[in-house]
This record gives C-alpha cells, sequence and structure tokens, in this order.
C-alpha cells in the first residue's frame, strides 16, 4: 500500500506540473543568456521575461505575436525577423538599443513594423518586404552603421523624426514611398505624389 502511495503521489506531482490532465503544460523558460531562435509562439512565450539578449532571430510561417517579448529592452548582437509569412503586424514596444543589426528581411505578409522604444541601433535594414507600408521608430535618434531601405514595394512612410545621425544611408527600390519624417534622411528622394485632378475634369 506504501508503494502505491508514493506512485500516486508521484503521477498527481507531474500533473500538476503539466497544469492538469488535458491541459498543455506551460513552455519552460528559456536561457536569457543564449542567442535565441524562434519559430513558434511557443517558443517566443519562453522568452517572456528577457530584458536582455545576445542577439534574436525570428523564421515563421506561422503567425507569431511578439508582445510576448514586451520585456525585452536590449540585445546586445542583431535582432533578425524574417523571413515570416503569417505575421501582419511587427512590434518591439521596450526594445531600447540593438548593439548590431536591426534586419526586417522577406516579411511577406506584415503590414507596419513599431519600434516606439528605439533609441539606437549598429545598422538597419528593410528589405524584400512584400506588404510593409509603414516603419515607426520614433525614438531613434542614432544608427552608427548603414541604414538600408531596399525593395520594399508597398513601403510609403518612414518615421523617425528624432533621427539626427547615420553612418550610410541606401534607398532605393521602394516605388511608393512617399513620405520620409527624418532629419537625416532630407535628401532621400520619394515617390512622385499625383498632382490633384483638374477641375474641369471633374465636370
Amino acid at each position: 500500500m506504501t508503494a502505491v502511495r508514493a506512485v500516486a503521489a508521484a503521477v498527481a506531482v507531474a500533473l500538476a506540473g503539466c497544469g492538469g490532465p488535458g491541459e498543455p503544460a506551460a513552455p519552460a523558460p528559456a536561457s536569457c543568456d543564449a542567442p535565441a531562435l524562434v519559430g513558434s509562439q511557443e517558443q517566443l512565450e519562453a522568452l517572456a521575461g528577457c530584458a536582455r539578449l545576445p542577439s534574436l532571430a525570428v523564421r515563421s510561417v506561422v503567425a507569431l505575436d511578439l508582445r510576448a517579448l514586451a520585456a525585452l529592452a536590449r540585445v546586445d548582437g542583431d535582432v533578425v525577423i524574417g523571413p515570416t509569412i503569417a505575421a501582419d503586424s511587427i512590434s518591439l514596444p521596450a526594445l531600447r538599443e540593438v548593439g548590431g543589426a536591426l534586419r526586417l528581411v522577406s516579411n511577406g505578409a506584415a503590414t507596419g513594423a513599431f519600434f516606439p522604444a528605439l533609441e539606437r541601433a549598429g545598422a538597419i535594414e528593410l528589405a524584400a518586404n512584400g506588404s510593409l507600408a509603414t516603419w515607426s521608430a520614433p525614438a531613434l535618434v542614432e544608427v552608427t552603421g548603414e541604414l538600408r531601405v531596399v525593395g520594399n514595394v508597398a513601403l510609403e512612410v518612414i518615421a523617425a523624426p528624432a533621427l539626427v545621425e547615420v553612418g550610410a544611408i541606401v534607398i532605393e527600390r521602394n516605388p511608393r514611398l512617399g513620405f520620409v519624417e527624418a532629419p537625416a534622411l532630407a535628401a532621400v528622394p520619394l515617390a512622385p505624389v499625383a498632382p490633384p485632378p483638374s477641375p474641369a475634369l471633374l465636370d
């Protein structure tokens, strides 16, 4: 009888750790000291408590909710988001500093990318994002390396009103880019804006 009770107790402990019968186990916390490679929502949730990471790469064919990384304030190396095909928005609301490059590459469905707290990055690249219309980083003041924005066919807005220092700028093949709010990018040519129709044509 003692042995049976011991087995029953062990099973009860195991079930408690799994959240009870029929409930999925909570994801085990990932190490915040190791480079993070994310391909699922479960892997994102495992990083939920990390305020700092050595590097972050997000690649997925399923929809991901990056709000799980709401605590992430600094990445020492690169942040690479893409390829993704189902994420409709990209946002890291607490991220203040990226020591390496922030790269958004080949995100097929995302229409907006928002980094409201980002102040500094070693480099920034936006490339081949098929649906991206808006990129916003209102607190960004410095990009020490290259700011590269290439081949984003839907991109209309770059909003970085505090950006005054950029090491180098490459902005090309963004046919719909019509609004750039950034002092450091004042010389960037914009897509032509169609003139209003002639009143005569409206009669």
